[in-house]
């Protein structure tokens, strides 16, 4: 999810942290805007290696691994942003259509979590979504899909392996739902508001920390 207004989000807020080289992907190559944005942080030193790759399939991270130790250097963090929006009807939808919209989440995180044991990464993180705890009408596959990042998560912490899921609520300036105007008005008037990303990204540095499961979120209720 490297090309999203959320990716490039934890982008600048890593590089506030300290952290200097980057290993990129998405499935689509980046847009202009985004392009320069990457070339612009390359000017100040920091290195952007970016390789468009369906993350569900299995031969495009392994390639997309292949630069670790050697055009990158060793994977220290992960961070799996990676999800498709939809809104249908649970009931509507084929397996296959299922399949279709969970792969990234489901199908990618799995792959991560397979591919990268070898590696040993210090941070495992995944974002999901809120929709975990209250659901959101028509995106039952969405919030099954998030539902089993949190149980990845948990099941990484009882092997022993780093690994945080971090479920948030909407985000009031990039993200899947930034324009969804109408959704956010609906949202605010039963006390759910939406989360300034700058500030809601500072919770990555209690990463080591935290618990499994995080829920990220600004709900007013009583």
């Amino acid at each position: 999810g490297a090309t999203g207004g959320l990716g490039r989000a934890l982008i600048r807020r890593l590089i506030r942290n300290g952290c200097r080289h980057f290993l990129l992907t998405s499935r689509n190559e980046p847009k202009s805007p985004v392009q320069k944005e990457w070339d612009d942080l390359q000017n100040q030193n920091i290195q952007i290696l970016f390789h468009a790759a369906d993350i569900s399939d299995y031969d495009d991270v392994n390639r997309l691994l292949e630069n670790c130790g050697t055009a990158v250097p060793e994977l220290g963090a992960v961070y799996h942003l990676a999800g498709e929006s939809n809104h249908s009807p649970l009931a509507t939808l084929s397996p296959a259509e299922y399949q279709r919209r969970t792969s990234a989440k489901i199908k990618g995180a799995s792959l991560l979590h397979e591919m990268t044991r070898s590696i040993e990464p210090d941070i495992f993180v995944m974002f999901s979504s809120i929709s975990t705890l209250h659901g959101i009408a028509n995106a039952g596959a969405y919030s099954a899909a998030n539902g089993y990042l949190e149980a990845l998560s948990e099941m990484r912490r009882s092997q022993g392996l780093p690994s945080t899921c971090i479920s948030w609520g909407p985000f009031s300036d990039c993200g899947m739902l930034k324009d969804d105007v109408q959704g956010h008005e609906q949202r605010e008037s039963v006390g759910i508001h939406a989360l300034n990303t700058d500030s809601a990204l500072t919770l990555l540095e209690s990463i080591p920390q935290s618990a499994p499961v995080l829920h990220a979120t600004a709900n007013d209720w009583p």
